[in-house]
């Protein structure tokens, strides 16, 4: 599927409106359907909050995101379904809602009432047909004292995205509060588009090395379970909920070296490789799969 111009009906001033549609990737895939799996849920949701001491140009912070948000259209993404499957598609940003940014007033809360008030602000559920996928929640809790709360759907950014998209932010509200105010600084388009990229990834996979991937991943994975028989206090339940809780573990120095040291690949795949073998020495069925 290619990327494909959609002209709509022209508005009262004649002028034609184009919408364009394009393929997702395959991790764009996975989470949409994900989604339509279990509408509504939280659990996809990317968010980060910063406290900001001292005065805060809001007109300026707004202006800010607007420009990275023109300057990043995957951050202009809905997602819907098409004849062929889902398709994304990019809206101007004037087409966004006034709310996607939107300051509120919340001096009263402190402590777990703020903490409360903040998680609901950032994990509220997202229809990726219909919603801005990025939202941004100034929350002021006095005339030098705010909380700024970042949410979007991971189908549209990760958490290297967040970097950058702190980073310009940073630049642009820096250029856009001075004291004698400067049109804001014009960023350069990317280098490169999300929707070239996997339009390429799609068609890369759909070609002989597509194959090669898949017979080799295939034959890799045969007789893997289809789940673990963790022996657990609880069944598994049907559905899943996403109802969990962690743990923080401290990790001697010298360990965390060694461990640095024998990785071969990267730190996280290195324990990630620790923790299936923990897993498969209590559940017995993995061994076999780890072995090939």
């Amino acid at each position: 599927m290619t990327g494909r111009d959609e002209v709509e009906p022209a508005p009262p001033d004649g002028t034609a409106i184009v919408r364009t549609t394009h393929a997702l990737s395959h991790g764009q895939e996975a989470l949409w359907f994900l989604d339509r799996l279990v509408p509504g849920s939280a659990a996809y949701i990317a968010a980060m909050a910063a406290r900001i001491a001292g005065k805060l140009d809001v007109a300026a912070l707004r202006r800010a995101f607007e420009a990275v948000v023109q300057r990043h259209e995957a951050l202009r993404m809905r997602f819907e379904e098409g004849d062929e499957g889902p398709v994304q598609r990019i809206f101007p940003l004037a087409d966004l809602p006034p709310d996607w940014f939107r300051e509120v007033q919340d001096e009263s809360s402190t402590g777990q009432g703020l903490a409360g008030r903040v998680a609901a602000t950032a994990l509220r559920p997202f229809d990726l047909g219909k919603d801005p996928l990025l939202r941004v929640v100034v929350i002021g809790l006095g005339p030098a004292d705010h909380l700024l709360v970042i949410s979007a759907h991971h189908i549209v950014i990760d958490l290297w995205s967040y970097a950058l998209l702190w980073s310009e932010v940073s630049s642009l509200y820096a250029a856009g509060s001075h004291p004698r105010p400067e049109p804001l600084a014009a960023l350069p388009p990317p280098p490169l588009r999300y929707v070239d990229a996997a339009q390429r990834q799609r068609q890369q996979l759909a070609g002989p090395e597509g194959e090669r991937d898949l017979t080799y991943w295939c034959k890799r994975l045969a007789g893997s379970p289809p789940h673990l028989d963790l022996p657990t206090d609880y069944p598994r339940p049907r559905r899943f909920t996403h109802q969990g809780a962690f743990a923080t573990v401290r990790m001697p120095a010298a360990v965390g070296a060694q461990l640095m040291q024998a990785a071969q690949g990267s730190l996280f795949t290195s324990l990630l490789s620790c923790w299936s073998i923990l897993l498969a020495r209590y559940s017995a069925q993995l061994l076999a799969t780890l072995g090939n």
